[in-house]
């Protein structure tokens, strides 16, 4: 990657001694930025011209990064119940939600932090951000758990009573954007347990089949390692 303009010399001064702040990163660099990117976050080299971007420039390049990177800790993409309201970073309800709750806080104590990977739903005027092995949540208060899930607090209001001990709340469709109290059952913790683990060899079955299919289709010196790596699995 090409090297940010003025980077390593010494910057210009000013009128009253000040520091000329640096030139804005050209297309190449910017596009050479999402081409190295690894995480979802804001580089480093863009961080002080980041501040100036207005809100749809911001969300475009947030929209190349993710399509970049393709994270599995992303929000599925399927289709959201009538209940929910979908939000992200470049969200207009989102941020006023947001500075609503933080009136008064500085940076440390704000309620709500919104950054560039922020993903979930509004529900009842919160928001309630995604989190890839639990859902939408929310911290709880100093009277609730640490953590509130969203399609908890759905199925208890819907019913008037917390979920039964020994009991979680799963997905009829399977798509834990679907958040009506009609699609949600409960099952015990230990049926959940073997379906995980089912669905566990399954993927394992899958990927074995797929390595002994490419080790037979291109014999070579390693066929023989190969297959003894994939009986010993």
């Amino acid at each position: 990657m090409s090297k940010r303009p003025g980077q390593n010399q010494h910057k210009p001064r000013a009128a009253l001694g000040q520091f000329m702040p640096d030139p804005p990163l050209t297309k190449p660099q910017i596009n050479a930025l999402i081409k190295s990117a690894t995480k979802m976050i804001v580089p480093a080299a863009l961080k002080n011209e980041w501040r100036d971007w207005p809100m749809w420039r911001r969300v475009e390049f947030i929209d190349r990064l993710r399509a970049k990177l393709k994270s599995p800790k992303d929000r599925p993409k399927k289709p959201f119940s009538s209940n929910v309201e979908p939000f992200d970073y470049g969200s207009p309800k989102a941020w006023k939600i947001t500075n609503r709750m933080n009136a008064g806080c500085n940076s440390k104590n704000a309620k709500i932090k919104m950054n560039i990977c922020s993903q979930g739903v509004i529900w009842n005027g919160t928001l309630w951000f995604w989190m890839q092995k639990v859902g939408y949540k929310i911290k709880g208060s100093q009277s609730t758990p640490a953590w509130l899930l969203l399609h908890h607090v759905i199925w208890e209001q819907h019913h008037g009573q917390p979920v039964p001990s020994g009991y979680v709340i799963s997905f009829k469709d399977g798509n834990p954007n679907n958040l009506s109290p009609k699609n949600f059952y409960l099952r015990t913790r230990n049926d959940l347990a073997r379906c995980n683990q089912a669905k566990g060899l399954a993927r394992r079955s899958r990927e074995l089949t797929t390595t002994l299919l490419k080790a037979t289709q291109k014999p070579n010196k390693s066929h023989v390692k190969t297959l003894s790596k994939i009986r010993r699995a």
